[in-house]
């Protein structure tokens, strides 16, 4: 780890139940070319445990890594996190958070609001971000604007749904947003005013029907060029045909409808990114559903004609290996 290193993991450790930070106290002031610093704590008895010094240690690091532009944080609890982040959002380029605990927030604004000069926030909700939204508000309160915002949950069921009214103080600069927390009520939203909005990531679940057949234009921002669909997987109460419904029903019908609308528009979309892992949901499937790929391929050369690409990732499982399934499989 010499000087030219840029990008540091800080994994805290223990010593007779005490985090331990020494070592990395004293390598910080050997790396002032480092932009990249990811701290992730230790995480014991159902809790993440940060040392009593670590606050004072990331000061430590904003000091003498002068050249840092993206932190990653896991763990972190309000309002420690308030207080550490406070004078540091300035410089920052990239903020990244995992399992933000929100169990002691206030409804209370921050000390410093438009004052973080980050532009990209990306957020994991692990454990607890909580059912409320507070510590959401709060990070959406700091930066002067934004321009890639991504909100993750690595549980469908998990993390909070935001309403997308909390985004339209950026709505004339954001250019990516991933949204994949599921919605229950797949509440009927809008980008249609997100003027700079080029790449757009959505789960399926979050998408009504109604509002792709009837309102294509809502999802269809005016620079659009990028429109995903995460299809990552189920969860256990899920109808197994439902999902695969909801499946069908994209490739073989939202998607074209939204190109048809986006060309009607002359909104520039030329990438229709399908963020599919059917290895997860294979003991979902029911015996009729023939092999996903199968479906992208048509829709892949449905939509080479109106000058939109279909990108997917390499089949992780066979089509004979999924027919095989499907023949062992007992019907519903």
């Amino acid at each position: 780890m010499g000087p030219r290193t840029s990008d540091w993991l800080f994994k805290e450790v223990s010593r007779n139940g005490e985090v331990d930070v020494t070592l990395a106290d004293e390598l910080i002031t050997m790396l002032p070319n480092v932009r990249c610093v990811k701290i992730a704590p230790e995480y014991h008895a159902n809790s993440w445990r940060y040392a009593a010094s670590t606050e004072s240690f990331m000061q430590k690091i904003f000091h003498h890594c002068t050249r840092l532009k993206h932190i990653y944080l896991s763990g972190i609890h309000d309002p420690q996190f308030e207080r550490i982040m406070k004078d540091t959002c300035r410089f920052l380029q990239i903020l990244e958070i995992a399992a933000l605990l929100a169990d002691t927030y206030t409804q209370t604004k921050p000390e410093n609001p438009r004052t973080a000069a980050f532009t990209t926030l990306r957020i994991q909700s692990v454990f607890t971000f909580s059912d409320n939204l507070y510590a959401l508000q709060h990070l959406l309160l700091w930066p002067i604007r934004l321009e890639r915002f991504a909100l993750h949950t690595i549980n469908n069921r998990r993390g909070p749904y935001m309403p997308i009214t909390m985004l339209e103080p950026f709505k004339h600069c954001l250019s990516e947003i991933e949204l994949y927390p599921r919605d229950p009520d797949r509440t009927p939203f809008s980008f249609s005013d997100f003027s700079k909005l080029e790449t757009l990531r959505l789960t399926w679940t979050n998408v009504k029907e109604s509002s792709v057949l009837e309102a294509p234009w809502h999802l269809l921002p005016p620079r659009l060029r990028t429109l995903g669909w995460v299809f990552t997987g189920v969860d256990a109460g899920d109808d197994p045909e439902e999902v695969w419904e909801v499946f069908h029903l994209i490739v073989e019908v939202w998607t074209r409808k939204l190109v048809q609308a986006a060309l009607a528009k002359d909104i520039p979309l030329r990438e229709v990114e399908m963020i599919f892992f059917p290895n997860l949901v294979l003991e979902f499937a029911p015996t009729h559903h023939e092999y996903p790929w199968d479906q992208i391929k048509r829709l892949e050369e449905k939509l080479i004609g109106d000058g939109v690409c279909v990108v997917y990732d390499t089949p992780s499982i066979t089509k004979e290996e999924w027919l095989t399934h499907g023949s062992n499989t007992p019907s519903p």
